[in-house]
């Protein structure tokens, strides 16, 4: 009976070892979720998962942090429906409750054609009927520019595509008709300079790089990272990456 008495000790260790962490951990969500407001911004609700030794969580110290934001407000203008962001390595000053490491973050937001939409027309309200649609191969722009004199609605097939380092997003125009009729090139070439960028990310508090864009239907969906030392240099912390 030697290895039964060897996997009940095993187990028994598994399971003090998770009943002591697991409080720790919550503890450590909840320091969390407190800071995020201040330091993404505000959102209808926030869930992180810690995951860390509890020596090292009573400490301020986590080795990886998975936080996820609904209805997240990343500036005045933009909301994201959607937010995820993975933390690696966080250390928190427990005292004066701030961040001060991370090592690594990436993060993957979603935004719905309600939030774009809100978030193009005010920014490019002197563009008449102005809608963006998502679909899978990309989007769909309808709009009514005056540069067609009676103000025409034309659509526009495109993609949207991150540049400046993933600090803007541009509407690469495709095809364009009136009707049935193709639009000339150089409406594209107005409507594209009018438009673009069609999603500028150089001003939030959380400075983040996107790599990467896709489509679905109805669904904008970003994937890239932030530079650790840019979100506490931002949030007014004193230290950078460990």
């Amino acid at each position: 009976m030697p290895n039964l008495r060897h996997l009940l000790l095993c187990a028994l260790v598994v399971l003090l070892a998770s009943g002591c962490a697991r409080p720790v951990e919550r503890q450590a969500e909840r320091r969390i979720n407190a800071l995020l407001p201040e330091y993404v911004g505000p959102a209808q609700k926030y869930s992180s998962r810690v995951r860390g030794d509890v020596g090292a969580l009573a400490r301020g110290r986590a080795r990886h942090v998975h936080v996820d934001g609904v209805q997240v407000r990343l500036d005045e203008a933009l909301t994201v429906d959607t937010l995820a962001l993975d933390l690696g390595d966080v250390e928190v000053d427990t005292k004066a409750g701030r961040l001060r490491a991370i090592r690594s973050i990436a993060f993957s937001a979603t935004l719905r054609e309600a939030n774009l939409n809100r978030y193009v027309r005010a920014r490019r309200a002197e563009i008449p009927d102005l809608q963006v649609e998502l679909r899978p191969a990309g989007a769909l722009v309808r709009a009514r520019p005056e540069v067609l004199g009676a103000g025409v609605p034309i659509q526009v097939e495109g993609t949207i595509t991150p540049r400046a380092g993933g600090r803007l997003l541009d509407f690469s125009p495709g095809a364009a008709r009136v009707s049935v009729v193709p639009v000339p090139a150089s409406v594209l070439q107005y409507l594209a300079r009018e438009l673009n960028p069609i999603v500028d990310l150089s001003t939030l508090r959380v400075p983040v790089r996107v790599a990467r864009t896709r489509t679905e239907q109805g669904v904008l969906i970003l994937e890239g990272d932030v530079d650790p030392a840019d979100l506490l240099r931002a949030a007014g912390g004193g230290a950078s990456a460990p």
